[in-house]
């Protein structure tokens, strides 16, 4: 399972009028923390602040122009040689599945089509990579992420209860809940029933799962 180049996504995937999708290189980590820590302040406090640290990307990210397969492939959206926007995508080679790691906009971009690609951008990656499925989890904060995914052709899966952080008003940190949206890339479908035994519950969920539309 070995991700493909950018020159893929780009081939497969339109990033909207004036702006670029493009390989995050090492040259741009230092002023892109910077910009992330602007962006999304709750960042030093959620699962992903591992995105604020320069060793993070020399040591897990496959960076443009590196000959290394690593796990996380971080794609970028510019604007004039500037970059706005942000996905992390993570392989598992052993379950052959692709999933979000982050996702984040420039808020003087926000509203400019800039969302769609994260979604979009995991799937295409992981079609390229040779995955199986693809994952995508979105705050339940706001419902932009969840709308996003949703007409991206995921399905919702579950919901992880205190799985984030946030930071409140008062400066407070509390936990956060975030829905688990998934997308078959296989043709197969995603709800199998290979001999499951379920508890009442469990079949209810399951039911109620492979019934959405």
């Amino acid at each position: 399972m070995f991700w493909k180049t950018i020159d893929y996504l780009k081939a497969n995937l339109q990033a909207p009028p004036g702006y670029v999708l493009d390989h995050l290189h090492l040259d741009e980590v230092d002023d892109l923390i910077i910009q992330l820590e602007k962006w999304f302040p709750e960042m030093k406090v959620s699962g992903e602040r591992c995105h604020l640290t320069r060793d993070f990307y020399q040591t897990k990210c496959q960076l443009k122009g590196q000959s290394e397969d690593h796990r996380i492939f971080p794609v970028v959206v510019k604007k004039d040689g500037k970059i706005v926007s942000m996905t992390t995508v993570e392989k598992d080679r052993d379950d052959l599945t692709v999933t979000a790691r982050l996702g984040v906009v420039d808020p003087a971009h926000r509203g400019k089509g800039l969302g769609k690609l994260g979604p979009k951008s995991v799937e295409t990656m992981g079609r390229g990579a040779g995955a199986e499925l693809a994952y995508f989890f979105t705050t339940l904060r706001i419902p932009q992420e969840q709308i996003l995914s949703e007409k991206a052709g995921f399905t919702l899966v579950g919901i992880l209860p205190s799985s984030d952080r946030e930071i409140q008003a008062d400066g407070k940190i509390r936990r956060v809940p975030e829905a688990i949206y998934a997308k078959d890339l296989t043709g197969k479908g995603l709800f199998q029933d290979h001999g499951l035994s379920l508890t009442d519950k469990a079949t209810a969920l399951w039911s109620f799962l492979q019934n959405q539309k």
